[in-house]
């Protein structure tokens, strides 16, 4: 049997937002939320990520599921 890992999404200092989401074949739809910054990443099994976000809103802590964020890329705005 062959062993899974889990996907390295994140790195420590990603800026990342808070999106949800619902996959309706009808009417999907997608939420945009607040923006944080990663201050760490663990494992559980290795399978399964776990992603410390520090909120830019409130300075809170969280734990967070890799499937509710998506990287912000850098933008080059010189171009």
């Amino acid at each position: 049997m062959q062993s899974e890992n889990a996907l390295r999404l994140f790195e420590v200092g990603d800026l990342v937002q808070y999106t949800s989401y619902y996959d309706d074949p009808v009417a999907p739809w997608k939420m945009i939320g607040d923006l944080g910054i990663v201050i760490s990443v663990r494992f559980i099994d290795d399978k399964y990520q776990v992603v410390k976000v520090r909120w830019l809103t409130d300075n809170s802590q969280m734990d967070m599921a890799p499937e509710c964020l998506i990287r912000l890329k850098d933008t080059n705005l010189d171009k």
